[in-house]
């Protein structure tokens, strides 16, 4: 398995840092996607206030990360450059929802994406409530 990340970041200035930005970006949007959102019982409190179950993905959970980029130059950035890490945290939310649609033909509209709302998705789609 494996996540590509390409990104027009106009001019890379420093490589190492832009592809850092990339790698960090691209969990942080999973996590959102996925395992990030708090769960609340019917008084308001926290249910998951620890991390034993509010699950941040860190780097033993993911795949191999490959960032490449595209080179342009933006004139209105500084030296040519546009955002690093702004530009890739958007595209893993999509794929995931459509890798969900692929798989089940279920099309999930807010996130996280659950279980339980792929369930009910695909309850509703074969009127099954």
């Amino acid at each position: 398995n494996k996540i590509v990340s390409v990104t027009d970041c106009g001019q890379v200035i420093n490589p190492q840092m832009s592809e850092g930005q990339a790698e960090g970006a691209i969990p942080q949007s999973l996590g959102m996607v996925l395992s990030e959102f708090m769960i609340f019982d019917e008084k308001g409190r926290a249910v998951n206030r620890n991390f034993e179950n509010y699950h941040i993905y860190t780097a033993i959970d993911m795949p191999e990360i490959v960032t490449e980029f595209v080179h342009t130059h933006e004139p209105s950035g500084p030296f040519g450059a546009k955002a690093a890490a702004e530009i890739p945290i958007n595209a893993p939310a999509p794929a995931v929802v459509n890798a969900v649609y692929n798989a089940c033909g279920v099309r999930i509209r807010e996130l996280p994406i659950t279980p339980e709302a792929v369930l009910t998705g695909f309850l509703n789609m074969n009127n099954l409530k």
